[in-house]
Order: structure tokens, then C-alpha cells, then sequence
């Protein structure tokens, strides 16, 4: 999450520069912008991974969730199966 935070700060800065610093046409703004271009391509990579990997995340966190109550719940039937039985 930092990451993404960094790259789009940069971009911001760079479009600002390039918007405000430049002349149209000139090699200046021509390499910013082709910059601004590159980082959205590289925000859009790092978003999708980071994207990926949080619903993974909250994949494995829901099992989890789900196996540690259920042994939990098949715990406590079997204590009351033995007072039940005693």
C-alpha cells in the first residue's frame, strides 16, 4: 500500500511540473508526460497485485475463521455429550 501511496504522489508532482513548468511540444513536457504515462502503467500493475492479494487474504482469513469456530463448536457438543451421558 505504501508503494501504490509513493508512486501516485510522484505522479501527481511529475503532472503538476509538467502541467505548470512546461511548454507543449518541447522534449521537456514530451518526457514528462511519456513519465506520467509509465507510472500510471506501473500504479495500475502494483493495484491489481495488491488487489489480488487482499481478496486472497480475506479468503484464507474467512477459512480460517470458519475451521477454528467449527472445532471450537464440535469441542463444546462433545463436553455436553458427556455430561449428557454421565
Amino acid at each position: 500500500m505504501l508503494r501504490l501511496c509513493i508512486i501516485f504522489f510522484i505522479f501527481v508532482t511529475n503532472t503538476t511540473i509538467t502541467q505548470l513548468w512546461t511548454v507543449e511540444g518541447t522534449w521537456e513536457n514530451l518526457l514528462l508526460q511519456s513519465m506520467s504515462l509509465s507510472m500510471i502503467i506501473v500504479f495500475l500493475f502494483y493495484y491489481v497485485g495488491f488487489v489480488i492479494a487482499e481478496k486472497k487474504r480475506k479468503q484464507i482469513e474467512t477459512l480460517f475463521k470458519k475451521e477454528f469456530f467449527h472445532e471450537k463448536e464440535d469441542f463444546f457438543e462433545k463436553d455436553d455429550k458427556r455430561k449428557v451421558s454421565e
